[in-house]
């Protein structure tokens, strides 16, 4: 099953990355609007990008799973004005076996890869539950270098 996701999250990064995209020559992905989707999906999409060493932009709205691309280092990641974060808690497509433990890993495993300043914001609004908590692009660029822009905390 990972080898499947791993290939997914490779063509899917490949598409992003071909020509007429605009994003071929510098070797960036520009987030636009991401819904998000499947978290195991996007932990491996973000591992791809992290070891392919792809830049990242943050330029609309990136919500859900989408959000586990904000662990990536600093220097592969910024955001424009126009960023926004949306956050909730996992969820299960259809009911499964064990299907409480493997959503409370995920809770913990999402939370874990955000930055602490990130994790606070997110602890300030009550924690990742159904309710989806929008972070603007006042608070992101807050806690992510801005496209353009040196990093001025790390």
């Amino acid at each position: 099953m990972l080898i499947k996701k791993f290939m997914i999250a490779t063509v899917m990064m490949a598409t992003m990355l071909m020509p007429g995209t605009g994003a071929a020559d510098d070797r960036t992905i520009y987030v636009r609007y991401d819904p998000g989707g499947d978290l195991g999906l996007y932990q491996v999409k973000a591992q791809v990008a992290k070891e392919l060493k792809l830049n990242v932009v943050i330029d609309g709205v990136c919500a859900s799973a989408c959000t586990l691309l904000i662990n990536l280092p600093n220097s592969q990641l910024c955001v424009t004005e126009r960023a926004r974060l949306h956050f909730h808690r996992a969820r299960l497509q259809k009911p499964i076996r064990n299907g409480r433990k493997i959503l409370r890993d995920a809770n913990r495993m999402m939370l874990a890869s955000y930055p602490a300043g990130v994790r606070q914001w997110i602890a300030q609004r009550g924690g990742l539950t159904d309710r989806m908590l929008k972070m603007d692009s006042a608070d992101v660029s807050r806690f992510f270098r801005r496209c353009g822009k040196p990093m001025l905390v790390s």
